[in-house]
């Protein structure tokens, strides 16, 4: 109630990304480089990836990436809920993370079906790969002051699909079919029927809609998310706050 209050007063900045460590141009812990001109290495990632992790070599199936602490605060539970539907769908899905000892059983408990791999470790190596290599990022977190998982996702033109609160809401915006705005897509309240609304969204659009696939994964990619800029951005709130003294 105060910070609302004294909202004319306050400015929030979103983090920025070390894009030195994460970037799909020159990472070298992926199979192919790629960027937004050029996405062949993409594909490879792709492929990659899923001979990696046993999953069927498949371009047509669409392939969702988990990358997170197993925590309630990470919406763990909702990912459990719709997996076998979204299993049904003919997509592929790769979790990873280590936590809550029930959520590391649920993600063991996956690997039961063939297109799921539970990956209950953590490996930076593995984020990239998985970061690089899927097509979408499940993000549906309770609650994230910022985020970062979801900004190295958009790096690499794999597109968000979040639960729309704090910098989630900020950095993922749901696509528009016809102004081809967005950059992935949120939903709000934290539902299970309403995640996987988006899910369906998504899974239409890679299934039916190449082009509006292409133009998310450019308004992805194009965006600037380094450190540099956010640092920009914290010296003019400063230099205002300076003047006003």
């Amino acid at each position: 109630r105060i910070l609302k209050a004294r909202s004319n007063h306050l400015s929030g900045i979103l983090n920025g990304v070390d894009t030195v460590s994460w970037n799909p141009a020159t990472d070298q812990k992926i199979a192919a480089n790629f960027s937004k001109n050029n996405l062949k290495g993409k594909e490879e990632c792709k492929r990659a990836l899923q001979r990696e992790l046993g999953l069927p070599v498949r371009s047509d199936q669409p392939l969702f990436g988990f990358i997170s602490r197993l925590d309630f605060q990470k919406g763990v539970d909702q990912i459990e809920a719709v997996l076998p539907w979204l299993v049904q769908q003919g997509a592929q899905v790769v979790l990873l993370g280590t936590g809550d000892p029930r959520l590391e059983a649920f993600v063991r408990r996956a690997n039961q079906y063939l297109r799921v791999a539970g990956l209950v470790t953590f490996s930076n190596d593995l984020a990239h790969k998985i970061t690089a290599g899927s097509d979408f990022l499940l993000m549906p977190s309770r609650f994230e002051p910022c985020g970062l998982t979801q900004q190295h996702a958009l790096l690499y033109g794999t597109l968000p699909i979040v639960h729309a609160t704090g910098g989630l809401r900020d950095t993922v915006h749901s696509f528009n079919p016809k102004t081809k705005t967005g950059n992935g897509w949120s939903y709000y309240p934290l539902q299970e029927q309403k995640l996987q609304q988006a899910l369906k969204w998504a899974l239409t659009t890679y299934y039916h809609a190449k082009s509006d696939l292409h133009a998310l994964r450019m308004n992805a990619m194009s965006a600037e998310r380094s450190w540099s800029q956010a640092a920009e951005k914290y010296e003019k709130v400063l230099t205002s706050v300076l003047r006003r003294k």
